[in-house]
C-alpha cells in the first residue's frame, strides 16, 4: 500500500481530513 492509498483511508476514519498535510 502506498501513502496515497492510506491517506484517504485515514481520512474516512478520522471524518475529517485532519491528516491531509496537503
Amino acid at each position: 500500500m502506498s501513502v496515497l492509498s492510506i491517506v484517504p483511508c485515514r481520512e474516512a476514519l478520522l471524518g475529517e481530513g485532519s491528516t491531509k498535510e496537503g
